[in-house]
């Protein structure tokens, strides 16, 4: 006749009933705990603006079936008489599951930092490469966890390695550098895409931010590749981080002009930059008597950065201030040599 006091497997009826109440009691006391914790998190996260609040709403809904249930079971069974081969057998199930729930939860926080980030620098196609990186990344370090805590040398497999390990980064040295610099571009933001820049005597519009290169339309039409490693050996000319456009002129004269006349020539390109729009005169000076010509400097700025606005604008001062010296009778100087011979 079976009793509560028959002996099963080493443990009684009794005992194993006594372990289902406690696994049915722990399993009840989890779901209303994580229920009560998901419902606050919830009402937080209407209280608050950032987005901090939904991630750890979404990881506490990534622990769910089968760890309740297995911390359950744990804690139901530790009064029973259990077989060494059935506690090895547990202790796997758990090692691989929380594993693997810790994997998935790293990897939406490496994800949610990445989005971040992804917000902050625009559309950067490469980050996408790097969420694979890193989800790679977290998933050998799971593996190797695992390994070690079900009894592998895991220090004895990376030895083995080890000679394979060092030729392997020292031929990825410049990959990895490259990589890197990837990084710095990011976070630092010497230039995004779109911007014009000149590096290594490279003119164009950055058409992509890679983990390796980047890609340059140059002003003659090709996609020149720039390693991330040559972009910061040499200087970044960003132009789109420009807010005003300085400008630096230089006229020159004959000798033959007349004293009264050269007076003039400053107001002339004074009143020729300031009737234009965008511009802002600095200064307009005699600065140097050179072999065949008088030198005026003139400094002016356009307060558009926009090349094609400069180069227009420029014009529009360069018609004026000839067409002004040709009413006063003012020659522009050009390389002339005069041979005086004695009669």
């Amino acid at each position: 006749m079976i009793t509560l006091n028959t002996v099963f497997l080493s443990n009684t009826l009794r005992l194993y009933l006594y372990s289902l109440i406690l696994f049915i009691v722990y399993l009840t006391v989890l779901y209303i705990l994580r229920h009560y914790v998901f419902k606050k998190l919830e009402e937080l996260s209407l209280k608050t603006e950032t987005d901090l609040d939904d991630l750890l709403v979404k990881l506490i809904k990534r622990i769910k079936n089968p760890e309740y249930q297995l911390i359950a079971f744990y804690f139901a069974i530790r009064h029973l008489d259990r077989h060494t081969n059935f506690d090895y057998a547990l202790r796997i199930v758990l090692i691989v599951v929380f594993t693997y729930r810790a994997i998935t939860i790293l990897k939406e926080l490496t994800n949610y930092s990445i989005n971040k980030i992804q917000k902050k620098v625009e559309d950067v196609p490469a980050l996408e490469s790097v969420k694979i990186i890193f989800d790679i990344i977290i998933w050998i370090i799971g593996i190797l966890f695992i390994l070690h805590n079900l009894g592998f040398k895991i220090g004895a497999i990376l030895t083995s390695l080890g000679i394979g390990g060092v030729a392997i980064a020292l031929a990825s040295q410049n990959i990895l550098g490259d990589i890197f610099n990837f990084f710095v571009i990011l976070f630092d933001k010497p230039f995004r895409k779109g911007d014009f820049v000149v590096i290594s005597n490279i003119s164009g519009v950055v058409e992509e931010i890679g983990l390796k290169s980047t890609k340059v339309r140059a002003l003659s039409g090709e996609l020149v590749t720039i390693t991330n490693t040559k972009v910061f050996s040499d200087i970044i000319q960003n132009y789109a981080k420009m807010k005003e456009r300085r400008v630096v002129g230089k006229i020159g004269v004959i000798y033959e002009t007349e004293e009264k006349k050269l007076k003039l020539i400053g107001d002339i390109i004074k009143k020729s930059i300031e009737k234009r729009p965008n511009t802002r005169f600095d200064r307009a000076n005699l600065v140097n008597f050179g072999n065949f010509s008088i030198d005026f400097e003139f400094v002016y700025y356009i307060t558009n950065p926009d090349y094609n606005l400069y180069i227009l604008t420029q014009e529009k001062i360069f018609n004026d201030i000839f067409e002004a010296f040709k009413n006063e009778g003012i020659e522009f100087a050009y390389p002339t040599q005069k041979i005086y011979l004695d009669k």
